[in-house]
């Protein structure tokens, strides 16, 4: 397979596979879900890259977005769980991201048409979950955006409850950048 610390095998038909050089998430073998194995990330600078994908630009579709993440805390601001934005990781001009508020133990979601996200005022829609989930668990979380004419609606569910949604906002995300998972990327 060929898989290693630093190279993350995308065994579907797209062969997508993600590296990281300096900042790579821990292998944990003994605290998982599914598998042998969970990455652990340190919520503010570990992450795994994905070089831009054409396929992973959502510009006028629906899709989602899922993972099984377990919240440890320590850092605060809203960390990245996965997510397409630009190029320099710091602010989400383009894009979405599934995250998790660590200030808040809540999860989110939010989508850029024009500005960046965290910061994008009218162009950007977000949503998150109204009940905290507690640190130390394992939840699955899913962010998703359903395009409806013009306009889209977002939905974050947790466990497989709809916690949130909020319908309105641009439906034309503009092209990303890069895709990741991991790594802090705005504050609150």
């Amino acid at each position: 397979m060929g898989e290693n610390n630093t190279l993350f095998v995308d065994n579907s038909t797209y062969q997508s596979n993600g590296t990281c050089s300096a900042n790579c998430p821990i292998v944990n073998t003994s605290d998982y879900r599914f598998g042998r194995a969970a990455l652990t990330f340190n919520g503010t600078s570990t992450f795994i890259n994905f070089t831009r994908l054409s396929y992973l630009n959502m510009t006028v579709q629906t899709f989602a977005l899922e993972a099984w993440v377990k919240p440890m805390g320590g850092s605060s601001g809203k960390g990245t769980i996965v997510g397409g934005f630009n190029s320099t990781r710091a602010a989400i001009g383009n894009g979405y991201v599934l995250y998790y508020n660590s200030t808040t133990n809540k999860f989110g979601f939010e989508a850029a048409g024009l500005g960046g996200v965290g910061d994008c005022g009218a162009s950007c829609n977000s949503v998150s979950n109204f009940a905290a989930s507690p640190f130390g668990q394992w939840h699955h979380v899913a962010g998703v955006v359903e395009v409806l004419g013009s306009v889209m609606a977002m939905k974050v569910y947790v466990n497989g409850a709809l916690v949130s949604q909020t319908n309105g906002g641009p439906a034309n995300l503009k092209q990303i950048d890069a895709f990741g998972v991991g790594a802090a990327i705005f504050a609150n």
